[in-house]
């Protein structure tokens, strides 16, 4: 599978897993999980010296995520759309220019754990503090997994994503969110175009680490 595909699909299922429920009353106040929205993310990878940027559109409703991604490398551009739906247990890699897609199917332990941390409040970590993020009041969250550390940073009092920076040694990510705009998303966007073909995905995805751990 390409970095285009990959990529989609894994931001996708990772910003779910930060985003589901609100944290540990004993670390903060309760908060119910961000309702949808539409924003702009610019992530910059650095695979061991190696720098991928994508620019990314995100449209999140209710246990699902489409994320329509342009990746630039020194190869040059390329594009991508994929459609997280947990609520289905499947990732789609949407392909416009072939009129097809794959689909991969998550892992029942995958997805009971994403709905476990989701009623728990522990996907997006543990709660830090309360900072500024580009002037705007943040808290910020704790998601150091494994050999992976790394902050999440929310609006404070709506759980709106702002930032997410996490550095696994190998690999280094940090994902701006942009032009965040609050509505309901239409679900059509989370669907497989009408007359697209399926075809056989290479592989099944391997939730994030804050979905393991």
């Amino acid at each position: 599978m390409n970095i285009t595909r990959a990529a989609t699909g894994m931001l996708a299922a990772a910003f779910l897993a930060t985003s589901a429920g609100a944290q540990d009353a004993s670390q903060t106040p309760a908060i119910p999980e961000a309702p949808d929205f539409s924003t702009d993310m610019v992530s910059r990878i650095d695979y061991n010296g190696h720098i991928v940027d994508m620019q990314s559109k995100m449209f999140k409703g209710k246990d699902k995520v489409r994320v329509e991604t342009q990746v630039h490398t020194a190869q040059g551009t390329t594009n991508g759309v994929s459609i997280t739906r947990m609520d289905k247990g499947v990732i789609w890699i949407i392909l416009p220019q072939q009129k097809s897609y794959m689909e991969m199917k998550l892992k029942p332990a995958d997805i009971a754990k994403y709905k476990e941390i989701s009623a728990a409040g522990e996907g997006r970590g543990k709660f830090i503090d309360t900072l500024k993020v580009d002037g705007k009041q943040a808290d910020r969250y704790d998601i150091a997994k494994a050999s992976c550390k790394g902050y999440s940073y929310f609006q404070t009092g709506t759980m709106l994503p702002m930032k997410i920076d996490l550095d696994c040694g190998a690999k280094h990510t940090i994902t701006d969110f942009r032009n965040m705009k609050v509505a309901a998303q239409p679900q059509s966007l989370f669907e497989v175009p009408a007359g697209y073909k399926l075809l056989n995905a290479p592989g099944k995805p391997q939730m994030p680490s804050q979905v393991q751990q």
